[in-house]
């Protein structure tokens, strides 16, 4: 095993036969992947509804705050299956990277900063949706027969 997939001798008791996790920085980075990509094809998908006249203008900023939830539950989902320990941090600090690289990303785009109140909504839209992706993946305690 290489040094990235191989965490410690609890994470091998811990997790299900076949199953690969990996080191949490590179789950951190795998989630953050996957929300960034489905962000790109979901703000595809709303440029598109928006010229055809499905989704107002007006309405585009609960589209992003929509978008964001849904790009980052599938990412923080994705965190915390792929990493050996403490899933639930994973999946949350994979929503906060996220978050950063949307912020910047978006500035760097537009020259200026988007609306404060817009700012402050994306960001717990994106630590709900990654926290919700990783509570998903938590194992729940089967009883004993």
């Amino acid at each position: 095993m290489s040094a990235l997939t191989k965490i410690s001798k609890f994470s091998k008791s811990k997790r299900r036969s076949g199953a690969i996790t990996y080191h949490p920085g590179v789950s951190l980075l795998l989630g953050t992947g996957i929300s960034l990509a489905l962000s790109f094809v979901l703000t595809g998908v709303c440029a598109q509804l928006t010229a055809v006249g499905v989704i107002p203008e007006t309405g585009m900023g609960l589209a992003v705050l929509a978008l964001s939830f849904l790009s980052s539950l599938p990412g923080g989902a994705a965190a915390a299956k792929k990493s050996a320990v403490r899933k639930l941090p994973i999946a949350l600090g994979s929503a906060a990277l996220y978050y950063i690289f949307v912020f910047a990303m978006g500035r760097a785009a537009s020259g200026e900063a988007a609306p404060a109140g817009l700012i402050l909504g994306v960001l717990p839209c994106c630590i709900g949706g990654a926290g919700l992706g990783g509570y998903w993946t938590l194992r729940t305690k089967k009883p004993r027969r």
